[in-house]
């Protein structure tokens, strides 16, 4: 009788008065170096970000945590803005979280926001759409400071057929020719297949880093590898071994074989997540249209961003209403 109508606010306003624990659906923005970890998926015998995070948030609260994160993570790959939520009877407000979770937790994790969800979100399946960048340094020597983020590819670079090729990317194509075994089951007729919709792919050079360039790329979803074997491929074609229509019947032709080799892990970045109603305020997948260089590196207007290293600035790096929050931890790159 005491839920009789059946609204989660009778529910929550019940529980209150008789001083019943609530259980909260908490929701954070995460930052991580993946170089120490076997990827973010919680695994029994190597460590992962999922499970350091989730042994963090068991001691501060006393009960065990379950995060669900928006995306899996392969071991070498980082993080500027991973979400992740958990229930939690915890009555730790959403500040104090950031706090005890950034002294408890090693300094290649940190919780940049946290805040309540609505009981029914869900990082992964209500994300709208990723964005991840993939950073080259094809220089002959390596600043060593960059090893870790940065994929060394001391080869010919020729950016205007790769451009070509980006713009045949973005729209909703079936992916599979860039799929990572293990991506799903293919014995199931049932839900997308290897169809994604990308809504941005290009290519920028970084202002102030020679020889250095950033793959960006935006998309409804992404297939195990998808980003490093186009990558991968990317590169052949930049390196001359294919043209934008060898390229194009690559993607056509849905044969993992036929396409590049899978570009290294430590050049991948996830940058970044998109919802409805926006989290954090501001990011929000509709203003990756309206950004301000165009698809292939064709830049209309430049805007700053560091370098790998953390020196320079990246020329076709968009930030207008997609950044993440001003205050974000200072431990992220």
């Amino acid at each position: 009788m005491l839920f009789r109508r059946g609204s989660l606010a009778c529910a929550v306003s019940t529980c209150m008065h008789f001083g019943m624990r609530r259980t909260r659906n908490i929701r954070l923005l995460l930052a991580f170096d993946g170089s120490a970890y076997a990827g973010w998926q919680r695994q029994a015998a190597a460590p992962t970000v999922q499970g350091t995070v989730e042994e963090a948030l068991t001691r501060l609260t006393g009960t065990p945590v379950t995060l669900h994160g928006a995306g899996r993570t392969d071991a070498g790959v980082h993080a500027r803005g991973m979400v992740a939520n958990g229930r939690s009877e915890s009555s730790i407000p959403p500040n104090g979280l950031v706090r005890a979770l950034n002294n408890m937790l090693p300094p290649d994790i940190r919780v940049l926001d946290a805040d309540e969800a609505p009981p029914d979100f869900h990082s992964r399946f209500d994300a709208l759409g990723k964005t991840y960048c993939y950073d080259l340094c094809l220089t002959p020597i390596q600043n060593p400071l960059q090893r870790l983020y940065c994929a060394h590819v001391p080869r010919p670079f020729q950016l205007e057929p790769v451009a070509a090729c980006l713009d045949l990317l973005t729209g909703t194509h079936d992916f599979a020719a860039f799929e990572g075994s293990g991506s799903r089951d293919r014995t199931h007729s049932s839900g997308r297949g290897a169809i994604r919709t990308l809504r941005e792919a290009q290519c920028f050079p970084l202002a102030g880093c020679p020889a250095h360039f950033r793959f960006r790329f935006t998309g409804d979803g992404f297939l195990r590898h998808m980003v490093r074997n186009l990558v991968g491929t990317l590169l052949e074609v930049a390196a001359g071994k294919y043209g934008p229509q060898e390229f194009q019947d690559i993607l056509t032709s849905g044969d993992r074989g036929r396409a590049g080799p899978t570009a290294a892990a430590r050049g991948l970045c996830l940058h970044r997540l998109y919802y409805d109603p926006p989290w954090p305020t501001g990011v929000c997948l509709a203003t990756v249209a309206c950004e301000e260089y165009s698809v292939g590196g064709r830049e209309k207007k430049a805007r700053p961003r560091a370098c790998p290293d953390g020196s320079g600035t990246a020329a076709g790096e968009a930030g207008s209403g997609t950044e993440l929050p001003a205050r974000q931890e200072s431990g992220m790159n």
